[in-house]
Order: C-alpha cells, then structure tokens, then sequence
C-alpha cells in the first residue's frame, strides 16, 4: 500500500517548445503547481513544483524566444526530481517514490498521451 494519496485536480496546459513537452496541472488537495517535461530527442525528464508556477508559466509563454521553461523558472522552484543526461537522477524536496505516484495519477488522467509521461 503506497503511503502516498495524489489525485490530479487539473490539467492546466500541455506544450510543446521546440524539443521539450511539458504538462502544467495541479492536483487536488494541494497548493502546488507541477511541471513536468520531457526532451523529445535526450533522456532528460523531470517532474518540479513551486507555488505562482501557473502564473511564470503563462507568462514565459508569451515570449516566443523562450524554449525551456524549467530553465526560467530557477528561482520559482521549490522541489522536485529530475532525471539529467548523464544519468544522474536529482531528489530537491521529493522522492523518487513520490514522483512516480504522482506520474502513475498524472496517467490515468491523460488516457490519449499517457505514454507522454515516464516514470522515473
């Protein structure tokens, strides 16, 4: 039995940027907003939280020259789990274990693109 409990409230925006795909949603019973994205042709992948997140985000996307958002939004990221080139998976303020609840719920929600998302 997990010792986790996510349901996802919302999905807020799915986006494409150049190579990267990026999920925007929020989940029910929390104040957090999750990006998660991944890089279409490198293994990079990543699953961040922060709080305003919805806010940056729209914002980013009015700029045509931004292709990376998880880039721009540094100072606005308060955890999550990224999983980097080289194969280094990094653990800021969550565990790989909650990451991937969250993914597995995030699933269940998209039915169509669900192999979007990949469990780390």
């Amino acid at each position: 039995m997990s010792k986790f409990s996510f349901l996802v409230k919302e999905i807020h925006s799915i986006v494409t940027l150049k190579l990267r795909k990026y999920i925007i949603f929020s989940l029910k019973n929390e104040d957090r907003i999750f990006l998660y994205f991944i890089h279409r042709k490198r293994p990079t992948k990543g699953l961040l939280y922060g709080h305003g997140f919805l806010g940056e985000i729209h914002g980013l996307l009015q700029d045509p020259s931004i292709d990376c958002l998880e880039c721009q939004l540094g100072p606005h990221i308060m955890g999550g789990v990224s999983y980097e080139e080289n194969g280094e998976i990094i653990e800021n303020n969550m565990s790989v274990e909650e990451c991937n609840e969250i993914l597995t719920e995030l699933k269940k929600e998209l039915i169509i693109s669900n192999d979007m998302v990949q469990l780390f």
